[in-house]
């Protein structure tokens, strides 16, 4: 099979799942791939059933921008082709079905899938969320790694997917931590003058087709995905060196995982569990009112001063780094210690040698 020589030429399409339901109630993960500019399209469904109405928009969406989809390259189950067949009739395009059993046929969507989950995964971890937050939030997480996918440079091209596929540089907006807490500002014209003015959110991704300062916002409260641009950023909670938070890190590799055929994986939850109350907090270390976490479990102990206030107090850990500081510092400390043996040593040897000239003379 040659490589594409234009835009929308060929696309790899796979779907994926079922998952955890997210919060949009979505169970299976689409994912389209363009081999020209391997620009990506992060899609979701309720039902595997429904993959020709998430294809369909974009297969209309690209006969329109003069870019007609000429081959579709599919895995060959038997959902796949039958609900295709239509399309291909309408858009004129030619069927590239895999051979059964061979995945690897597919490759280039499928090693998409595996890249984009690693980095929602890791987003997910890097914001130290419970599993049951990251079984409903993982949609979000992927849907971010495809769209910084789509708008950074990779190491062996000169462009991005999307110069290569809009053909012009476009401004790259302000970028956040996914995961990272806002502020966002209450729009009612009836909030009482002594009530909270923002409902705390977290970061889940850009706003696509909005401004650049437009954002995605996780509702704890209402369970919901909004778009605003009035938010009040908290500190960056998340960031971690590879020795630090290391239970949460065994947790994340030890949490029980499923598996369905080729595609990647993420937690399995109860969907019943799905819904997050509000009193319950995201994150492995709580956080207060102004985005900074109490207390952490591998640093920090929480105790009570005489008016009962919650204060932090440090507590020393012995972790890998905190090891090796000290141990550079023994051994500085010991090399000292021989040194100044070393001078006492010969400061008596010079000694004596004088007395036993002196004997000698006399």
């Amino acid at each position: 099979m040659k490589k594409a020589t234009a835009l929308g030429e060929r696309l790899f399409v796979d779907f994926s799942g079922p998952y955890s339901t997210t919060v949009g109630g979505n169970n299976y993960w689409l994912l389209d791939n363009d081999d020209y500019s391997c620009k990506s399209w992060c899609l979701f469904a309720k039902r595997k059933s429904d993959i020709a109405e998430l294809v369909k928009p974009l297969l209309t969406e690209l006969k329109g921008a003069n870019k007609p989809v000429k081959f579709l390259q599919c895995d060959n189950a038997g959902e796949n082709t039958k609900q295709l067949q239509d399309l291909y009739k309408v858009f004129g395009i030619e069927s590239e079905f895999t051979a059964p059993h061979t995945p690897q046929q597919n490759g280039v969507v499928d090693r998409m899938f595996v890249t984009l989950q690693n980095r929602g995964m890791a987003m997910m971890i890097d914001a130290k969320l419970k599993e049951s937050t990251q079984s409903i939030l993982w949609g979000e997480a992927v849907s971010y790694a495809c769209y910084l996918s789509n708008i950074l440079t990779p190491m062996r091209r000169d462009h991005s997917p999307n110069y290569y596929f809009f053909g012009e540089h476009h401004k790259v907006p302000e970028l956040i931590e996914w995961g990272r807490v806002g502020y966002v500002t209450i729009q009612d014209q009836y909030v009482k003058k002594f009530s909270s003015k923002a409902i705390k959110m977290i970061h889940v991704g850009a706003a696509v087709n909005h401004g650049s300062s437009s954002h995605c916002m996780y509702n704890l409260e209402k369970n919901t995905v909004i778009i605003t641009q009035d938010i009040k950023w908290a500190e960056w909670h998340g960031p971690m060196t590879a020795t630090d938070n290391m239970p949460l890190l065994e947790q994340a590799r030890g949490i029980e995982m499923e598996t369905v055929g080729s595609g990647p994986t993420f937690p399995v939850v109860d969907p019943s569990q799905t819904v997050i109350n509000f009193d319950d907090p995201i994150f492995t270390n709580a956080d207060d009112d102004d985005g900074h976490a109490d207390c952490d479990s591998n640093n920090t102990l929480p105790v009570e001063d005489n008016n009962n206030h919650p204060t932090v107090v440090n507590v020393p850990v012995a972790t890998p780094a905190r090891v090796n500081r000290e141990l550079a510092r023994l051994a500085t400390s010991v090399d000292l210690t021989i040194i100044f043996v070393c001078m006492v040593v010969v400061g008596v040897l010079n000694l004596l040698t004088k007395l036993w000239n002196q004997q000698t003379n006399q």
